[in-house]
């Protein structure tokens, strides 16, 4: 699972990169670019929040049992 989170995360990396390349070109207008991100960032959030959410969850179940 871990492995799926941070493939997740790097995929969102490469596209900002993405967007970034579009914009240069020209393929989208700077507002669509900003926009983009801002997306992109939130989506960025949700593979590191859930990574923290399964290892606490993990400590606490060890802890528990």
């Amino acid at each position: 699972m871990h492995n799926l989170i941070v493939i997740s995360g790097n995929s969102v990396k490469e596209c900002v990169v993405c967007s970034a390349i579009a914009r240069r070109r020209k393929y989208i207008t700077e507002a669509k670019d900003e926009t983009t991100r801002e997306k992109l960032e939130e989506l960025s959030k949700m593979p590191s929040g859930l990574h923290k959410y399964l290892k606490n969850k993990n400590r606490s179940f060890i802890y528990y049992c």
